[in-house]
């Protein structure tokens, strides 16, 4: 066991981890028993948990601080339609978690938010997380996609912001 810690830099605990060589010493290497299961998943929740010590955890220390939309709203369409077409449709209001779109429906989302002033001089990203693609417009252009499951869900929207433009 000599040069073997744990995180913290002490000895193992023999009653939690059970004893094991290094790989390529000869020995077989044995998994780690995991006395108390259920405090190690409260453990590791909290540490991505959106709710609990996010001024702390990985989730706060990834994303910061975090502001609700001002308001969501979309429509659907079985057409494929330009945007100058989409921006003259009537959205419908539409909360973060509803469901919405069939298979090879296209929907056409209108997100309005502000950024504080105090986020002033730091990057501010949009994160969308859906079950499909999806397309960032600004000023009648395509700038960013976005696809689903954690792949691309973020658009920075500082990087086309001057301080003198409206932060909503």
């Amino acid at each position: 066991e000599v040069g073997r810690r744990n995180y913290l830099g002490a000895a193992p605990r023999t009653d939690v981890w059970s004893p094991r060589l290094m790989a390529g010493a000869g020995q077989n290497v044995q998994p780690v028993v995991l006395k108390h299961r259920r405090t190690a998943l409260e453990r590791a929740e909290k540490f991505i948990s959106d709710v609990y010590f996010t001024d702390c955890n990985l989730r706060g220390r990834l994303f910061g601080d975090t502001r609700l939309l001002e308001s969501l709203s979309f429509f659907e369409t079985p057409e494929r339609i330009p945007y100058e077409a989409a921006v003259q449709r009537e959205f419908g209001p539409i909360k973060v978690g509803d469901s919405f779109g069939n298979t090879w429906k296209t929907c056409w989302f209108k997100v309005n938010l502000s950024i504080p002033r105090e986020w002033a001089g730091k990057e501010v990203h949009l994160r969308w997380e859906s079950d499909g693609e999806g397309m960032v417009w600004r000023d009648a252009q395509p700038v960013q996609g976005l696809t689903r499951e954690g792949e691309k869900t973020s658009y920075i929207l500082t990087d086309c912001l001057k301080e003198t433009d409206p932060h909503r």
